[in-house]
């Protein structure tokens, strides 16, 4: 696996045609601890999505939909992509032959490594987070923040004196979040002091909170005001906000992946680059591998 840091921004985290027990079990572990996972289904919408994340850190599992045939082929064909070739692809199975690993580690690029499957999930988790960590998946964050500027469905509510004040959001982590007041308000949000009425209206739950300015920052026109949950806030507030951000990066991810255009590429022949050549990554199977095997044999005897 190669260390491949990125310290500023971190990277989107997929998984491609995941299992039931790590969609439902290991995804919900990682965005648990931070990490921006997202889940793909098919692998036809794959490449669309993928395109717009070029960093991004994708983990495949070849054991179904695809034979590992065509697996092979279609991992190959993202190093003749411009805009794929950097996406760092990790392999997941429990069902490859020896034979099998071997060709996809030793002729395609696999930077994030081939994970196994048939572990257990605790074993699981802790080796893609390993692999997440090397490769920077975090970044110099440590909490995904949700960017909700001019999104309906979440709203900011504090409660000052006798007012109930809503400001529009600008973002929200699991730690804090971030609003827009008027200039000339900067001076009513004093830093360091308490809030202990706040609310935040999340589709059609709401969530109430105390908070503590971390400060403020105005370019004149408008200034962002920036809250940190107090620390006594509930673990289940947290886990609240976290899940409602996950469930929406994801519907987005969805939505995304319904308007773009399907990946009808067949994928159980070598793929042709832009140059029109082959990838030079020819998967022999198990068959071709004994026919070839009986050939020596025969070659063998007859010198």
């Amino acid at each position: 696996m190669q260390n491949n840091e990125n310290p500023v921004f971190g990277r989107k985290v997929f998984f491609l045609n995941p299992s039931l027990s790590v969609q439902n079990i290991a995804v919900e572990r990682l965005r648990a601890m931070e990490y921006e996972v997202y889940v793909i289904p098919d692998y036809r919408n794959a490449k669309s999505i993928l395109r717009a994340y070029p960093d991004s850190i994708c983990f495949i599992d070849v054991d179904s939909q695809l034979t590992p045939k065509e697996w092979f082929n279609y991992i190959s064909s993202f190093s003749s992509d411009e805009s794929l070739k950097s996406i760092f692809i990790g392999i997941l199975t429990s069902s490859l032959k020896k034979s099998q690993k071997d060709q996809f580690l030793l002729k395609i690029n696999i930077p994030a490594g081939l994970v196994p499957l048939n572990t257990s999930i605790e074993y699981f988790v802790d080796v893609i987070k390993e692999i997440l960590d090397l490769n920077g998946a975090k970044g110099r964050r440590q909490y995904v923040r949700f960017k909700c500027a001019g999104n309906p469905n979440i709203n900011l509510y504090l409660n000052r004196g006798n007012k109930l004040l809503n400001y529009p959001m600008v973002d929200i982590s699991s730690v804090g979040l971030a609003c827009t007041i008027p200039a000339q308000e900067e001076s009513l949000y004093p830093k360091n002091e308490i809030i202990t009425s706040c609310s935040v209206k999340m589709g059609l739950k709401t969530i109430n909170f105390g908070s503590v300015i971390f400060g403020t920052k105005n370019d004149g026109a408008n200034c962002t005001l920036i809250l940190i949950f107090l620390q006594s806030t509930p673990a289940e507030v947290r886990n609240e906000i976290r899940k409602f951000i996950f469930t929406t990066l994801q519907e987005n991810i969805n939505v995304t992946a319904q308007n773009l255009p399907s990946d009808l590429t067949d994928y159980s022949v070598e793929q042709i680059s832009d140059n029109g050549k082959t990838t030079n990554h020819t998967f022999i199977d198990d068959q071709e591998i004994e026919d070839i095997g009986d050939i020596v044999e025969l070659e063998e005897v007859f010198n």
